[in-house]
């Protein structure tokens, strides 16, 4: 397996978990969730919710509301991110075809970048962008009418110009590793803003006993979504 974003996240006293799956939609996001968090003495819990409920999948408001609702448990704080890319209003005019290497020497940590696999972008981009936008402008109402911590990436790794677009990112939705500690580093900003400087002490936590029983299975076969 490669690196995650996520084991750059310095925050002393705590131990972070990635508990993310490739390709789970926000209802599936949302039973892992309630699967794991009693298991863990869970101090907090932050969701990128992933791409797959923009342009296929269920994702009209009242979906992304509902499951965002899910998301909030009591105990521990909750975090809600919004989704960084390199899409900037202006493709919509210019596109994103001139950013594209594809070239065989390019790399994903310095140059290679392309669209989404698979996906045509004169046919799909600015259907993206206005999701994106929409998904995003969604998140921070609901964080704002609830009292949720938004954690902004879309802000935070935004590019700064069309040419540089593609500086952080090797498609419209995965981050170069390179960008991967800037990246841990605004997340673990905002939490160690939001959480106790001193731990809990947990040592005497138990899990609560249950049943033996596999683990709910989401079948990926009715995703349609980019492979990568």
């Amino acid at each position: 397996p490669g690196e995650s974003w996520t084991e750059h996240v310095e925050l002393p006293g705590y131990a972070v978990a990635n508990a993310g799956v490739e390709g789970l939609q926000m209802d599936a996001v949302a039973r892992r969730y309630e699967l794991l968090r009693g298991q863990v003495p869970l101090a907090a819990a932050v969701f990128y919710t992933g791409w797959h409920n923009l342009i296929y999948n269920p994702r009209t408001p009242e979906y992304w509301e509902a499951n965002l609702q899910r998301y909030l448990g009591e105990g521990h704080l909750t975090a809600i991110c919004t989704l960084p890319s390199p899409l900037l209003p202006e493709m919509r005019e210019r596109g994103i075809v001139p950013l594209v290497n594809e070239s065989p020497e390019a790399t994903i940590t310095d140059d290679y970048f392309h669209f989404w696999r698979g996906w045509e972008p004169d046919e799909w981009l600015v259907e993206l962008i206005e999701a994106v936008e929409r998904f995003n402008a969604h998140v921070d109402g609901f964080c704002e009418r609830t009292g949720t911590p938004l954690i902004d990436l879309a802000t935070a790794l935004r590019p700064r110009s069309y040419e540089t677009a593609t500086a952080d990112f090797f498609d419209v939705c995965h981050v170069r590793p390179r960008a991967y500690p800037r990246l841990a580093g605004h997340v673990a900003a905002e939490l160690r803003r939001l959480l106790p400087e001193t731990p809990a002490d947990v040592r005497g936590f138990r899990p609560p006993a249950q049943e033996a029983r596999p683990e709910p299975v989401e079948d990926l076969r009715q995703n349609i979504y980019p492979v990568w």
